[in-house]
């Protein structure tokens, strides 16, 4: 019996082991295709990328016990599209392509990611509208595409409840600030500025209590401010220029 429990707890032992080596080589493989989906070879810096170095050591790669948690290359020269072999990715928990220059749109895969809480892809190209399915990873808090061609719609982030930061600006978002707006309790920041949204400033922006930064300026606002404008006890900074507003910035007291 003690042989067979040897020779069983071997055999295991090598599954395990076997479906560890299955699920590196996948990663490894979907890491290449961003590196070729990103002009890899032209980068500042790629330090083992697409090379036998483990995955764990190439360049803007961190790893938690063995899985790829972080991929940090702002500035580095990255250029294509972002390729849908990003969603496979599902242990990352950032993703930090700032000052880049990919383009095309952002892939509904991005939905996979259910722990991703960073999202960074400040000034690059991309264009279309942010996808909905982005509401399917709960623990993003932080969310920044500013300085993009993205249009559309104000974002669909209604069921991101630990979104705390978000930053939009300079891009072609038209439409309404949407009346769940309000329902974002975790906000603090919201940079908007640059875009071409219309209509008024919805009275749910006074629901939030933590909202301390909230820039609109450049759009296409109008009509006058909320009277819930002055519940928000922590705002430090509102700016409202380039806009059509009328009446009074607060109510009076």
């Amino acid at each position: 019996h003690e042989r067979m429990w040897n020779r069983c707890g071997s055999l295991a032992l090598v599954v395990i082991l076997g479906l560890t080596v299955v699920a590196a080589d996948v990663i490894t493989d979907d890491l290449v295709r961003l590196f070729r989906a990103w002009n890899g070879p032209s980068w500042i810096r790629n330090d083992g990328w697409n090379t036998a170095t483990p995955v764990c050591e190439w360049f803007g790669v961190v790893c938690e016990s063995g899985l790829v948690t972080e991929l940090n290359l702002d500035s580095n020269g990255l250029a294509g599209s972002l390729d849908r072999a990003l969603g496979n990715l599902t242990s990352l928990k950032t993703i930090s392509l700032s000052v880049n220059r990919i383009s095309g749109s952002i892939p509904t895969e991005i939905g996979l990611l259910t722990q991703l809480e960073r999202l960074n892809l400040y000034e690059n190209s991309f264009s279309g509208q942010l996808p909905d399915t982005l509401n399917s990873c709960p623990e993003l808090w932080y969310l920044n595409v500013g300085l993009n061609e993205l249009t559309g719609t104000f974002p669909m982030i209604v069921g991101l409840s630990k979104l705390s930061r978000v930053n939009f600006n300079d891009n072609h978002i038209s439409g309404t600030i949407p009346n769940w707006f309000g329902e974002l309790k975790s906000l603090t920041k919201l940079v908007a500025d640059g875009n071409n949204l219309r209509s008024t400033l919805p009275a749910s922006v006074g629901q939030i209590p933590g909202l301390y930064f909230l820039t609109l300026s450049n759009n296409k606002l109008s009509g006058t401010l909320p009277d819930s404008l002055g519940d928000l006890g922590q705002l430090q900074i509102l700016m409202l220029n380039g806009n059509n507003f009328t009446g009074p910035v607060l109510p009076p007291t």
